[in-house]
């Protein structure tokens, strides 16, 4: 009956030994899996840190791409007051030169007919 005993007691104890294996094997596993969660979570965390970053450099370009329409508006504005103002001045100067070249054929024309009236004069 001790024999019997004795080998019970040896499967007995090598079955906890097996166990105590499986539990600290399990416990490494669980360890490991933790390490790993904590490591996505950090990346997790990493990664909003830097979709918040680019937001607010986008939400920065977009503000800057705003404020550059807002320029280029304002110049095209003065671009055409200023090509009007050219085109105004165009004209006033066709105008001016037509009265010079109206006044300088008046001019000759006179000077023409008192050419021709001191010639008849001293004829």
């Amino acid at each position: 009956s001790s024999g019997i005993n004795a080998e019970y007691e040896d499967q007995t104890s090598v079955r906890i030994e097996n166990l105590e294996k499986m539990v600290a094997s399990y416990k490494d596993q669980i360890g490991e899996q933790f390490k790993d969660k904590i490591k996505d979570k950090c990346k997790i965390r990493d990664m909003e840190d830097d979709m918040r970053n680019k937001q607010e450099e986008y939400e920065e370009m977009a503000q800057q791409i705003h404020t550059l329409q807002q320029e280029k508006e304002k110049y095209k504005e003065r671009l055409d007051e200023t090509d009007m103002r050219c085109a105004d001045l165009e004209d006033e100067f066709h105008q001016y030169k037509k009265e010079v070249d109206d006044e300088r054929r008046s001019q000759k024309d006179l000077n023409s007919k008192t050419y021709s009236f001191i010639l008849k004069c001293g004829s």
